[in-house]
């Protein structure tokens, strides 16, 4: 397992899939380079570009975020937005 000079856990690769309501499921992997690593820092920079990319791409979509690892997340369709749940 990779650490940083400060003792944080590095991760080598961040899985994030998308579930549609069509049942599509869109796979992301983002790979860290050779002795290199992404910290819990830098993988909720990755979430939140994604996040702003299903914003701007599905404006009227409301998603949610299930962790399934320390570094495999899921964005979950919720339903509309302004829907009541």
């Amino acid at each position: 397992m990779l650490k940083d000079k400060q003792g944080r856990t590095l991760h080598r690769r961040v899985e994030i899939k998308t579930l549609f309501p069509s049942g599509r499921v869109k796979r992301q992997v983002f790979r860290a380079g050779p002795k290199q690593g992404f910290h819990d820092g830098g993988i909720d920079q990755i979430l939140e570009q994604c996040a702003a990319d299903l914003e701007k791409r599905f404006p009227q979509f409301e998603f949610r975020l299930v962790p399934r690892g320390p570094a495999a997340f899921s964005f979950i369709y919720h339903g509309l937005k302004g829907e009541s749940k």
